[in-house]
């Protein structure tokens, strides 16, 4: 599972910041991240798409997980598994490094 694990975060997530040739776009059926490298794109909901703008601006995990907890009615440790969650999974695809 993402996000605690004895009390450590993963650091391997903090710090992230979109791969270069990684770019958000707005289209009619949604946001989307387009990879230019190899011409992919990957749907963003509206979890993704907070993580992403916040990455943009330059956000920590941490950060990301208190601007979710403000925007949505969830608790910090749901939000904490989500956005750690959603951030391994674009350093898996590697738009984000």
């Amino acid at each position: 599972m993402f996000g605690k694990k004895d009390g450590k975060k993963n650091a391997a997530i903090d710090g992230l910041s979109l791969a270069p040739g990684v770019s958000v776009l707005e289209t009619e059926k949604g946001t989307v991240l387009f990879d230019g490298r190899q011409g992919r794109y990957f749907q963003l909901n509206e979890l993704g798409l907070i993580v992403v703008r916040s990455l943009e601006e330059g956000k920590d995990a941490d950060a990301i997980v208190r601007r979710v907890v403000e925007a949505y009615d969830v608790d910090a440790k749901t939000a904490d598994a989500d956005v750690r969650a959603f951030l391994a999974q674009i350093k898996e695809l590697g738009v984000a490094v």
